[in-house]
């Protein structure tokens, strides 16, 4: 069938499941006092009703600008028709729907109405998990990938928001949390944060900000690396923090910065230099020596030798003949 505009009555228009799960009263209300002063400006898209009975009664089904639909019905079953200055009867000034009328499968409604609205800014990210979860539910036979293809979207995008739905379901996060990035970094705090936070979402109605539970992740990386004598190697020091941490590589990337700019501002005669570290500068390089009395802070050193020797040689191991020819011109 190929799209047809109509200007329909609002009893002959059922929405779908709304894809938004609450709308602000004050924006409600906005748009409710537009409507009854300028009628619908924009086109709202419908399919022939897929109920046969409905269908045959010339019914359609509304999969995108359901709420303007439900404003006007409810100013028609309140009789208020459009009034630019005074209250005027329905009957005299309906208001009418411009309506894009398509036949679509509803596989094809669904999408339509996720693209409609994913990127507002009032739609959160449970409330598109949430669409997500019901179309995997209703088409159980596309998978997290194809369903990222569906609508524009990586596997990874799907499988973070249905991933926000399960845990809210299991009372793993608080409802509070209502945004992906939230969700990541409540994830990331200490189980006793995590209790701290739900305790505070049930008393306050409401969840820390994102920034907030992120400068607890920072803080928590300041601490690991606070363990640390040197600067050391940035992509070491990342893995170090992801894998003690739990921290994000975002977050683990803040917290080395944040630390290094606080090891630079110390006063240089605060700062010993290691006996083990300058005595093995004389065999290896600092970068081995770094990442071997990093890991292990109380390494003596006939133990921090054996470990930089064995690192030395699984290195050696790895490098490619060119390498190993040239170090071994530089040795001689």
């Amino acid at each position: 069938m190929i799209e047809e505009f109509r200007w329909l009555d609002p009893d002959l228009l059922e929405p779908m499941d709304n894809m938004r799960m609450r709308h602000p009263v004050e924006d409600r209300l906005n748009l409710f006092n537009d409507i009854k002063r300028n009628g619908i400006q924009h086109n709202i898209r419908a399919r022939p009703h897929p109920d046969a009975v409905k269908r045959a009664a010339g019914k359609y089904q509304v999969y995108a600008g359901r709420l303007r639909v439900s404003i006007a019905q409810e100013l028609k079953h309140t009789n208020i028709g459009l009034s630019p200055d005074v209250i005027r009867p329905w009957t005299e000034y309906p208001i009418l729907i411009p309506t894009m009328i398509k036949e679509a499968n509803d596989e094809e409604a669904f999408i339509v109405t996720l693209s409609e609205n994913i990127n507002r800014s009032d739609v959160t990210d449970y409330e598109v998990g949430n669409w997500l979860q019901m179309m995997k539910m209703k088409f159980p036979i596309l998978s997290q990938g194809e369903l990222g293809d569906r609508i524009g979207r990586s596997q990874a995008f799907v499988s973070r928001h249905l991933r926000l739905v399960e845990e809210v379901e299991k009372g793993k996060i608080p409802t509070e949390i209502e945004n992906e990035r939230s969700a990541r970094a409540f994830r990331t705090l200490s189980d006793e944060e995590q209790q701290k936070v739900m305790k505070e979402a049930v008393e306050k109605g409401i969840a820390p900000s994102v920034r907030e539970m992120e400068r607890k992740m920072i803080d928590k990386g300041l601490e690991i690396l606070s363990r640390f004598r040197t600067p050391g190697d940035t992509e070491f020091l990342e893995v170090i923090l992801r894998e003690e941490g739990n921290l994000t590589l975002e977050q683990a990337k803040n917290a080395i910065t944040e630390w290094r700019s606080k090891e630079s501002k110390k006063p240089r005669e605060d700062i010993t230099p290691d006996p083990v570290a300058t005595r093995l500068s004389h065999y290896y390089p600092a970068c081995i020596i770094d990442k071997i009395l990093s890991a292990y802070q109380d390494s003596t050193f006939d133990l921090a030798v054996l470990r930089c020797s064995g690192l030395v040689r699984e290195l050696w191991k790895m490098a490619s003949e060119e390498t190993k020819e040239e170090a071994m011109r530089k040795l001689l």
